[in-house]
């Protein structure tokens, strides 16, 4: 039964709204607070006073034994002494609001009472005797007529020093508690004042949060924490974010994967120990991104990404994002080579259409002997070109790029040709085929670009050599590459064309040998543009 209203209560509260439920929390409290409150000080207040009576009744019976008149009453008083007697404690009675004033001799029989209220109780006390014996006063509690009393009992000594009676002073409980119901009451008023309050300042603090967290509700903000879990693990990226201190405090599986680390001994971590300062402090401290920045992290080159959480202009973090170079690269290549293929099928179906027009108008005007010879010379450069290929390269996905390009030239006009003495048959396994259709398509593309801007013939010469390391020259009869550009020409976004698009292809050059532990370099060409030599080594030194 309680596991279910445990139940019943769990399932209300996780149905409300979470402005509800803050408003429903917080009065509650309050009015718990508040009730508990009351009932403790109400309490302590019919404590005080019920003590402060007991006080009262003890001191009024001591104070009524010590009258002369009383000391030397005796049951053998005659009835107009007893009378003033009476009215005596009667007048005491009303001044000190005692309920009841009882007098009584030695022998327990009652002498006096007061008689103001006309509702005398009936009074049966068992410990008499520890005033008329002992000579000690004490407090009694007894109930008559469906009232409770509190009385002081106090003996009487005679002029000879002797127990001669006793004085009981009686006060009602009932008092005592309606003047703690008088309390009780200001009380409830007050705690309804600070319900009322409490629920104002509820309502406050339930939009306060509410606001803080975008107006969204429990199940919402789960539902999105899982959902944002979900999304940084699926990331191929390592992910960290940091607090406003520059502690990690989030990191994905492939930020630990990279860094080599456990979550918990990435937790807390300065964001300082795995890259370097001058990006932390750009991003963390001076809230600018970060975009694109190459460092070496753990002994990797990467690409970083920083990105400031910035929340109401305050700064609370920053999230970092890197990547391995070298799949960045991997990418940048196999598009690149992609681009190339499409662009020589595209070169080869528009040259090819070229030459099919040319032969379909010669014979619809039936000149058949031209369409031979035109035929004819037409396959013979294509057969010549596949020939030379044959025995000058091997290898067959770079014999495939030198014909595409040869195609790809002969759309542009650009005489394209491979050096006869060049000989490419002995290509190790340890060349990246990646790699190289990579250096070539990219030299060979900027020589034809190269071709385009000057107004010379345009030629384009490609010679290689597989004697010890293997060696590329591609020279062009461009205009050149300045010699103020010689230093820079390699370097990302850097080119002498004027397209924003260029700058790309040197670059990845220079990164390819890079990994091959080869090199790249350019001079002045015969033909007048430029000459680039590459210089690939391979492992028949080592391995004689």
């Amino acid at each position: 039964m309680i596991r279910k209203i445990n139940i019943n209560i769990f399932a209300f509260f996780s149905n409300m709204k979470l402005l509800d439920s803050v408003i429903v929390v917080i009065l509650s409290l309050i009015i718990f607070l508040l009730v508990g409150v009351s009932i403790v000080f109400s309490n302590m207040i019919f404590n005080f006073i019920q003590r402060e009576t007991e006080k009262n009744a003890i001191q009024s019976a001591k104070n009524i034994s010590s009258l002369p008149q009383i000391k030397n009453i005796s049951s053998k008083e005659d009835d107009s002494s007893m009378r003033e007697v009476e009215k005596l404690v009667t007048s005491i009675s009303i001044n000190t609001n005692a309920s009841f004033i009882f007098i009584f001799d030695k022998n327990k029989t009652l002498l006096v009472e007061s008689k103001f209220d006309g509702n005398v109780p009936n009074y049966v006390d068992p410990n008499m005797d520890l005033s008329l014996v002992k000579g000690q006063s004490y407090i009694y509690r007894f109930s008559s007529h469906s009232e409770r009393f509190i009385t002081g009992n106090a003996p009487i000594y005679n002029e000879s020093n002797q127990i001669s009676g006793l004085v009981v002073a009686g006060f009602p409980v009932n008092s005592t508690i309606l003047i703690t119901r008088g309390y009780l009451e200001r009380n409830i008023f007050y705690l309804f004042l600070f319900i009322v309050v409490g629920l104002g300042a509820s309502i406050v603090i339930a939009r306060g949060v509410k606001n803080a967290i975008f107006g969204l509700e429990p199940q919402e903000i789960a539902s999105l924490f899982q959902a944002r879990t979900a999304i940084i693990e699926s990331i191929r990226a390592g992910v960290l974010a940091t607090d406003a201190h520059g502690k990690i405090s989030l990191s994905n599986s492939k930020a630990e994967e990279m860094l080599r680390l456990t979550k918990d001994e990435l937790a807390g971590a300065p964001i300082e120990r795995f890259f370097p300062a001058e990006l932390t402090v750009q991003a963390l401290r001076m809230g600018v991104s970060v975009h694109d920045a190459e460092r070496t992290v753990q002994g990797m080159v990467m690409y970083c990404n920083m990105v400031p959480l910035d929340y109401e202009h305050i700064n609370q973090g920053i999230v970092v994002t890197f990547r391995q170079k070298d799949e960045i690269d991997l990418l940048t290549r196999e598009l690149s080579q992609t681009t190339r293929y499409s662009e020589i099928l595209r070169a080869q179906t528009h040259e090819y259409a070229n030459r099919l027009h040319a032969i379909a108008g010669m014979i619809q005007t039936k000149d058949y002997d031209d369409v031979l010879d035109f035929i004819a010379s037409e396959t013979i450069d294509h057969k010549v070109m596949v020939r030379t290929m044959t025995e000058t390269v091997e290898d067959p996905t770079l014999r495939s790029l030198l014909i595409g390009k040869y195609m790809h030239a002969k759309e542009l006009r650009i005489d394209f040709s491979v050096d006869p003495e060049s000989s490419m048959r002995n290509i190790p396994p340890s060349v990246s085929r990646h790699y190289l259709l990579t250096i070539l398509g990219n030299l060979i593309d900027n020589a034809f670009e190269a071709c385009r801007l000057s107004a010379r013939k345009s030629k384009v010469v490609l010679s290689m050599s597989d004697f010890g390391d293997l060696i590329f020259e591609v020279e062009d009869s461009g205009p050149g590459v300045p010699e103020s550009m010689v230093e820079k020409i390699f370097e990302r976004g850097v080119s002498t064309k004027k397209s924003a698009d260029n700058g790309v292809g040197l670059f990845l050059v220079r990164q390819a040998l890079f990994d091959m532990n080869g090199s790249v370099s350019v001079e002045k060409s015969e033909l007048g543009g430029a000459r680039f030599v590459v210089i690939i080594p391979t492992l028949r030194e080592s391995q004689s």
